[in-house]
Order: C-alpha cells, then sequence, then structure tokens
C-alpha cells in the first residue's frame, strides 16, 4: 500500500515580500513487514533556482541504502534517525525554478510511522541571500558507554596492489545487550564498498563509522557479527583503534541464565550451611 504525503515548506529570503515555497514530496512505493522502499520528490515551485540544495528529515526507522541523491549526514538522537541529503558531486547542486530532485531509500520496519519528521531545506537562492533554519542541525550522540567484553577485530582476507577485502566481527562477551551499535575506526584509504552493515556519515569522531543493519540492531550477550567492505588504494593500510562508538539503549540486566545460576548456587549454599548448623 502506497503512502503520499504532500509537504509545503516557505523558506523566506531576504529581499522578497512573499514566501517562497518548496515542495516536499513523500511516497511509500513498497513495503513487506520488516522495511519499506520510498520516494522523496523536492521541488523548486518558483520562478528562481535553489543553490546548493539540502534536505534533512528524521525517521523512526533506519535507512540500510539511498540512491539517486547523496547521503551526506545520519545520527541517531532522542528516539530518531536523522538523515542529511544533497546532491552528489557529478550531479547539479542547483534546483532550477520548476526543476526537481529525488531521494530514494530503503528502510528497516518503522516502529510508528514512516513518514519523515523534521524536515528542513535550506540552500541559496541565485547566489543571494541564504535559506537556513537551525533546527537542521542535528544533536551529536553520546559516546558509547563503556561496556566490559566487547571486541572488535578485522580480517583481510584479500589484498593486491590497489584494493583489499576485509571482514569486521564485533563480539559481546559481556553480560549485556547491545543496541544499535556503531563501530568507529580510522583508516588511511577509501572504501569503494560494503556489505551487512551502513556506513553512517555523522558526527562520529572516527574517519568510519558502520551500523548495524534492520535485521541485526541488538548484539546478544554472547553472540557476535561479522560484516566486510572493500578498500581501494592504499596497500598495506588497515583499519585502526576499532572501536565502540555509539550504542543507545544497552540492557544492563543479566541474562535470564545468569539468573538460573545465580538462585541455584543460593539455594546450594543454603542448603551446606543448614547441614553444618545440625
Amino acid at each position: 500500500m502506497k503512502h503520499f504525503v504532500k509537504i509545503v515548506t516557505l523558506l523566506y529570503l531576504s529581499g522578497f515580500t512573499q514566501a517562497h515555497g518548496i515542495i516536499f514530496n513523500f511516497e511509500q512505493t513498497n513495503n513487506w513487514g520488516s522495511g519499506y522502499q520510498a520516494s522523496i520528490t523536492v521541488e523548486n515551485d518558483e520562478d528562481t533556482d535553489l543553490e546548493d540544495w539540502e534536505v534533512s528529515f528524521s525517521l523512526t526507522s533506519k535507512i540500510t541504502s539511498s540512491w539517486d541523491s547523496n547521503r551526506v549526514q545520519s545520527n541517531f538522537a532522542d528516539g530518531l534517525w536523522n538523515y542529511t541529503f544533497t546532491a552528489f558531486s557529478y550531479q547539479n547542486s542547483t534546483l532550477g525554478a520548476g526543476d526537481s530532485a529525488v531521494i530514494q531509500y530503503v528502510a528497516g520496519a518503522a516502529p510508528t510511522t514512516a513518514t519523515p519528521t523534521n524536515v528542513v531545506i535550506t540552500g541559496s537562492n541565485s547566489g543571494d541571500s541564504d535559506i537556513d533554519d537551525d533546527s537542521s542541525d542535528f544533536v551529536t550522540p553520546d559516546p558509547a558507554p563503556a561496556v566490559d567484553g566487547i571486541a572488535i577485530s578485522y580480517v583481510a582476507t584479500n589484498e593486491w596492489l590497489t584494493g583489499a577485502t576485509i571482514n569486521i566481527t564485533i563480539s559481546n562477551s559481556s553480560e549485556v545487550s547491545l543496541d544499535n551499535w556503531i563501530v568507529g575506526f580510522e583508516l588511511d584509504r577509501s572504501i569503494t564498498s560494503s556489505w551487512n552493515s551502513v556506513q553512517l556519515l555523522g558526527d562520529y569522531d572516527a574517519d568510519y563509522a558502520f551500523g548495524a543493519p534492520s535485521y541485526a540492531e541488538t548484539l546478544a550477550a554472547g553472540q557476535s557479527y561479522t560484516f566486510g567492505m572493500n578498500l581501494g588504494n592504499g596497500f598495506g593500510s588497515f583499519p585502526e583503534n576499532l572501536r565502540l562508538v555509539q550504542s543507545n539503549g544497552i540492557t544492563v540486566v543479566p541474562e535470564p541464565s545468569n539468573y538460573a545460576i545465580i538462585l541455584s548456587l543460593s539455594i546450594l549454599l543454603f542448603a551446606i550451611c543448614r547441614r553444618r548448623s545440625r
């Protein structure tokens, strides 16, 4: 079932007495229960150009892939995934009068609504007054709490003169579950492709950051998860300082099996003490 929402964003420019309307069209084009596909069209419905356009919005679910526009920022804060899109370097960053730009993406199942919120469109009008809105600034996520028993490592499965393939594994040997985990690291070469994870472009104080896909957002105690990537030029350079840079909703309650162990030991200790007292 398709959902269609039209949001008219009024952008007021100094030097103009009327509001300039930018139309934000959202359409959910497919839904398979565990995720959905959506298309956003940003239309310049005025007679002046919008230069260096940028679109920001929030979702209740994580985008796992996107195309047709460049995803330049993403982070998780206050229960929402926040995204910013703009034109790719090879595309025209000016949205001409009457023109439109398209953003398409796939996201995990939305816990509430798939409709974007906190929509902000910024840019400048033909090089004149800037269009801006402070609400487009995302909240920088808090650093991940320190958790003992989390190990992150990589293995190079192949390397050649102009590239390499590596797998990164995050292992949870602690007694807590990690939700919405994000792994960061430093790397002095480009990443040309990746799989089984989502590359994030927000402010994570790392050269690269990768988050869990929607189907593996929780890393339970005792579990591990592996994702991979292809690297570009930079022979001999591999990830350094692999670390957990964010994890929201950490559950610190011991697993049920631990409760059973503690209870059994308590009963055993009580029985021993009672027998000795006789």
